[in-house]
């Protein structure tokens, strides 16, 4: 029994770091040391395994001091560059996620994946000095596409800016998952959010919902622009993903110019907004993400 005793308490230190003696040990009370020491051990490893870890730095519950102390004992480097990449997929079968993406991307140990929650994934990249931007953002799409046909699930990435140290990932983390609270308000129909490409989702993402009532008063006056129908909104968003050329936007929807020009005024007489006036059109399409950021707060 004692030398079981020994292997947890030694068990214990490299857990920890704390080192424990214990005295006036006899048959009687041996065997219940052994039990509470043996239980300690397993509530400390629950606590700081290495996933853990990872999982309490990036939601900001280890941090000063401990963070860098603990990062060391698990032999993470600080002065490293790397990309925190998370993953939100529509389903819970995390575990399959997290095979795949270690079969994929870990290729050294300084490469961490990780079950943040039921949804989310994350994993931490070790980059290249010379590593771009262009090349971390194929690494996401390829990964989108390898879920999308090995686990059958629906993935978004969420990338925030690569890092230089072990103190930077959650900041990291945190924009990252801003990325894909962003992305699934405004950009429905894309897989990749980056940070620095989010465009004028992440300015109306910070704007009180005042502010964004009085604007959406001040674009449509009395028209609830929430209740425009299915077809008006296609209408809408072809136009900009035509940069505002009506005929290549009649072509994209099959329809005739003239037809499309006679939709524009019936939206005109609708919202009292001319899709053909270049800033009343953007104030539209400004105001319609609006009002999908104050739908999805309520």
């Amino acid at each position: 029994m004692a030398k079981d005793l020994d292997t947890s308490l030694s068990e214990l230190e490299h857990l920890t770091g704390l080192s424990l003696r214990l005295e006036g040990l006899n048959g009687e009370n041996e065997a219940e040391a052994q039990k509470k020491v043996a239980m300690l051990v397993s509530a400390y490893r629950d606590k700081y395994d290495r996933t853990n870890f990872i999982r309490r730095m990036l939601t900001g519950e280890i941090g000063g001091n401990d963070l860098y102390l603990w990062a060391a004992h698990f032999h993470i480097a600080d002065k490293v560059r790397r990309e925190v990449y998370v993953v939100d997929v529509d389903s819970s079968d995390t575990e399959t996620v997290l095979t795949i993406l270690k079969q994929m991307f870990v290729t050294n140990g300084g490469d961490v994946v990780a079950s943040v929650d039921g949804h989310k994934t994350v994993l931490i990249k070790v980059l290249t000095a010379r590593e771009s931007r262009e090349s971390i953002d194929k690494r996401a799409k390829v990964l989108v596409d390898t879920l999308n046909t090995e686990a059958m699930v629906k993935a978004r990435v969420g990338l925030g800016h690569p890092t230089e140290s072990v103190g930077e990932l959650q900041e990291a983390y945190q924009e990252a998952c801003t990325c894909l609270a962003i992305g699934s308000i405004f950009y429905h129909g894309q897989t990749l959010f980056t940070y620095d490409k989010l465009g004028i989702g992440r300015l109306i993402y910070r704007l009180p919902n005042d502010v964004c009532k009085s604007f959406l008063h001040e674009v449509c006056k009395d028209f609830d622009i929430t209740t425009l129908d299915d077809e008006s909104v296609s209408i809408i968003n072809a136009f900009f993903e035509n940069n505002l050329n009506i005929s290549e936007t009649a072509r994209h929807l099959y329809v005739h110019r003239n037809t499309l020009v006679y939709r524009f005024e019936k939206l005109k007489a609708l919202t009292g907004v001319d899709l053909r006036n270049f800033d009343e059109a953007m104030e539209l399409k400004v105001a319609m993400m609006v009002a999908d950021y104050l739908k999805t707060k309520e």
